[in-house]
């Protein structure tokens, strides 16, 4: 984010909120997000700005099938994130959780995707699951 930032300076910097002191020292993605995000769109904190670009708001109010897939290993949308009790309490929802693969990182070999393969066949029920056939 930082060599971004570096290559869109003098256009980034026309926003007078942006510290680029406080920028070129960010090491970690919520440094970034506190330096920027916040001072752009106007957050006291970056505990502020993801809870309100949280979608977990949302999923009471969804009234279709969902099957939501999520790596645990995922390092943008971390684990200790995913709102996992919320999800029991609708029948809409069905999540499936991996050890592995990270940020939108379910490929295979030559590309594909196993996802698109796991959301268009029909899954055996689950107790405690809507089924999606």
């Amino acid at each position: 984010m930082v060599n971004l930032f570096n290559r869109h300076t003098d256009m980034i910097l026309q926003n007078p909120a942006i510290d680029i002191n406080q920028v070129r020292s960010c090491k970690y993605l919520y440094e970034w997000d506190r330096a920027v995000q916040c001072a752009v769109w106007g957050y006291p904190t970056e505990s502020a700005y993801y809870r309100d670009a949280s979608s977990v708001d949302s999923v009471l109010n969804v009234r279709i099938p969902v099957l939501a897939l999520h790596a645990k290993d995922d390092p943008i949308c971390g684990d200790l994130a995913v709102p996992y009790e919320m999800f029991k309490t609708t029948p809409y929802f069905v999540m499936c959780s991996t050890s592995i693969g990270g940020h939108l990182g379910f490929f295979e070999f030559g590309g594909d995707r196993w996802s698109t393969r796991t959301v268009s066949s029909p899954l055996p029920y689950l107790p405690g699951f809507l089924r999606l056939t």
